[in-house]
C-alpha cells in the first residue's frame, strides 16, 4: 500500500512538472507574440511618438519575459532542493 502511494506521488509530481513546463512555454510564446505584434504595428506607423510608445511597450514586454524566465528557473532550481 505504501509503495503504491509513493508511486502515485511520484507520478503526480512528474505530471505537475510537465504542466509547469507547458505553461512556461505558452507564456514565453504569448509574450513573444505580443512583442512581435507591437513591432509589426510600429513598422506601419509614421508618427514618431506612436512608434516610440510601441517600442517602449515592446521593451517592457521583453523585460517581463526576462524576469518571468529568471523566476521560472529560480523556482525550478528551488523545487529540487
Amino acid at each position: 500500500e505504501r509503495k503504491q502511494a509513493e508511486e502515485k506521488i511520484t507520478s503526480l509530481l512528474a505530471e505537475k512538472e510537465l504542466i509547469l513546463k507547458e505553461v512556461h512555454h505558452r507564456m514565453k510564446n504569448n509574450m513573444n507574440t505580443i512583442n512581435s505584434l507591437l513591432k509589426i504595428h510600429a513598422g506601419t506607423l509614421k508618427e514618431p511618438t506612436a512608434i516610440n510608445a510601441l517600442k517602449d511597450a515592446g521593451s517592457r514586454v521583453q523585460s517581463m519575459m526576462v524576469l518571468y524566465d529568471k523566476l521560472y528557473h529560480l523556482n525550478s532550481l528551488n523545487s529540487y532542493n
